[in-house]
Order: C-alpha cells, then sequence, then structure tokens
C-alpha cells in the first residue's frame, strides 16, 4: 500500500490555476500517508497534503501528545436572538448608571449597572492584543455559586427602574423574536437559547471565530462576555500549563497550517476557530515548567508591547519558530509548515526552549 497512491498538484488561494496547471509540477500522495493522516486527525475526513515532507510534519505533531478537546472546554458566546435589542453602547458613567443609545435605533437611554456585562464581538479580538468594548448587553440573569437564574420583571420594575423602562419600553421588539417565538416565553425579556451563561466570568483565552490570515486570539482577563463570533477556551481542571503558553500555540504559523490544511475554506480563504475545528488539534502533552515560563514571559512582553502601540512581528516570528521547535518538527518541516521562517537551519536547530 507504501508504494500505491496517485499524482497531486495542489494549488493555493490566489494562485495563477492556468500557468500552475502548464507547469504540472505534480506530487505522489500515498494512500497510506491518506489513512495515516486521517487517522491521526480522527475522522474519516481525507487530509491532503502537497507533499511527503508535510505528511510527514503532520505526523509529528501527533507524537506524544494530547488533543485540543481533552485539555479546554471551548464554548459559542451568547445568543440573545436580537443583539441590536441587547446592546448598549455606553457613552459614559456614573457610580450606579450606565449612560449610552441601543444599538437598534440609537436611543439614548440610562440604566442601572447590576443587569448589564461587557461585551465583546468578534472585530474586537486581535492576536495578543488587549481587549475593550463600550458596548454592554442587558443580561437579566442571577449566578451564584455556578447556578443560574432568570431576574423577574417585578424585581426590575421595584428595585431597578431604568432597567425595567427599557425592557417595557422594547416588549413588542423582545416578543417578537424568533418570528414570535419569545412571546410564548413566561419571561420573554430572557434568551431564548441560555447557553454558556455561567462560563464567561473566568479567566480565559478568547478567539475571534473567522480569521483570514493568521489565528486572532488573546487572553480575557475581565471577565468579558461575547457575542457568536467571538469563542472562549477555558483549561480543564488538570490542565497545570498557563494560559500564556497555550496562547502562543494558538497564535502560531503551526495553527494556521493546521487549520488551513484541515478546515472548511471560507470566502477570501479564511477558516473558522469553531470548537469542532479545533478538538483535533494536538497540543503537548509533557511541559516543563521552565518551559512554560519561557513562552508565557515571551507572550507576556508581547502583549504589554501592544498595549503600548509598539510592533511586535518579529517577536511574533520569533514564537512562530519556537512553536515549530516545542513539537520536534525537523528544520525542512518547520520550512513546511511556515515557509516564511526567516532563521537558517543551524539557527533553527539552536533554539533553546527555557
Amino acid at each position: 500500500m507504501a508504494n500505491e497512491g496517485f499524482d497531486l498538484i495542489k494549488l493555493e488561494f490566489g494562485e495563477n490555476w492556468a500557468r500552475a496547471l502548464t507547469k504540472l509540477e505534480f506530487s505522489f500522495v500515498s494512500y497510506e500517508d491518506l489513512l495515516n493522516a486521517s487517522k491521526l486527525y480522527g475522522s474519516n475526513q481525507w487530509i491532503f497534503f502537497k507533499n511527503k515532507l508535510a505528511f510527514n510534519a503532520f505526523d509529528r505533531i501527533y507524537s506524544d501528545n494530547r488533543l485540543f478537546e481533552n485539555t479546554f472546554l471551548c464554548f459559542v458566546g451568547l445568543q440573545t436572538s436580537h443583539d441590536k435589542l441587547y446592546f448598549l453602547h455606553v457613552t459614559h458613567e456614573d457610580k450606579k448608571h450606565y449612560h449610552g443609545v441601543i444599538e437598534l435605533n440609537q436611543e439614548a437611554i440610562q440604566v442601572e449597572k447590576k443587569y448589564f456585562k461587557p461585551m465583546l464581538k468578534g472585530k474586537d479580538v486581535h492576536r495578543y492584543a488587549p481587549l475593550s468594548t463600550d458596548i454592554y448587553v442587558f443580561f437579566p440573569y442571577e449566578i451564584k455559586n455556578e447556578e443560574l437564574s432568570i431576574v423577574d420583571l417585578q424585581d426590575l420594575k421595584e428595585d431597578y427602574p431604568l432597567t425595567y423602562q427599557y425592557v417595557k419600553s422594547y416588549e413588542k421588539e423582545f416578543k417578537g423574536r424568533e418570528s414570535g417565538k419569545a412571546k410564548t416565553m413566561k419571561h420573554w425579556h430572557a434568551y431564548i437559547y441560555p447557553k454558556n451563561l455561567t462560563k464567561f466570568e473566568q479567566m480565559k483565552i478568547s478567539s475571534m471565530e473567522i480569521c483570514s490570515k493568521h489565528p486572532n486570539v488573546t487572553l480575557n482577563y475581565n471577565n468579558l462576555y461575547h457575542n457568536t463570533k467571538v469563542y472562549s477556551w477555558v483549561k480543564k481542571d488538570e490542565v497545570k500549563e498557563s494560559y500564556e503558553f497555550f496562547l502562543s500555540i494558538a497564535n502560531s504559523s503551526l495553527m494556521w497550517w493546521f487549520l488551513k490544511n484541515t478546515g472548511d475554506t471560507l470566502q477570501g480563504d479564511a477558516r473558522t476557530l469553531k470548537t469542532n475545528y479545533l478538538n483535533p488539534f494536538p497540543l503537548p502533552k509533557v511541559i516543563s515548567k521552565e518551559t512554560d515560563k519561557f513562552f508565557k514571559k515571551k507572550v507576556e512582553n508581547i502583549i504589554k508591547l501592544k498595549a503600548s502601540g509598539k510592533e511586535t512581528i518579529q517577536h511574533e516570528k520569533e514564537i512562530d519558530a519556537l512553536v515549530c521547535k516545542l513539537y520536534e518538527l525537523t528544520y525542512e518541516e518547520a520550512k513546511e509548515v511556515d515557509p516564511k521562517i526567516e532563521l537558517n537551519e543551524s539557527e533553527y536547530n539552536s533554539l533553546k526552549l527555557q
């Protein structure tokens, strides 16, 4: 079976197809390599690479590693069924109130702070960048000991009259969500699909859902909520490595190479960082404390530089090479994963991870 296979031309997005086809530069793909890659990925999906070197790199990153799905709980953002109705763009605030405009119609309102949470959209999430937002989402819930309970309208009326006034003013719009489905609910101001609501107020990694040129992933320190265009990753209890360590991998050229070769192609050759595309990704199984601290320090430096508006491209390229080294890729495999790697073979081989 090792000698059985077929010749393949794999064209990159934006490549001149007519010109490429005239060259007829085929590479041989064995059925054995295809089968092995599919088994590693863990599905019936075929994983095509343009040469043996890429298949070898794919095989190597799975060597003695753990899967993303065994390391992280990954979840999507709030599903309000009408974001523009629930989103308040805050212009200023005082001790007890937010002042701003409703996204739906730009009406200026004032509400109590209690039931509004800071809210990210996909466009707010960039690689290694600090997170901030002026959007707050109406969140009509109480969370105590990870238990969720809806806030009754009568309670709003008695204790939070400005918030109650906002809800009542848009009663028709609240009830009209999902073609009137919300109207049949006892608490018609609640979310129709109340998923993951207790998971936001903790340390996590957050990622833009759809990325076009590279992963856009960063740390979410401040309990920021987000919509469905952002996904968050929370470490499972037994995972000891730092979030910064995992962030270095999440933003790496190796992660992007993996997604480009395994994920669905979206408009403009973009890829999605949804849960089912991340779950098969292999993460290093055993990392020393020294290596963890080494990567953490480098990521913290990038985040600090980003926060001050300084350029970080060279620092990010350094991490790209270090991640390839972390996965024990050979120099040729690393160049296959990241053709823009700037190190020569001697420099790459001499890289230290602590």
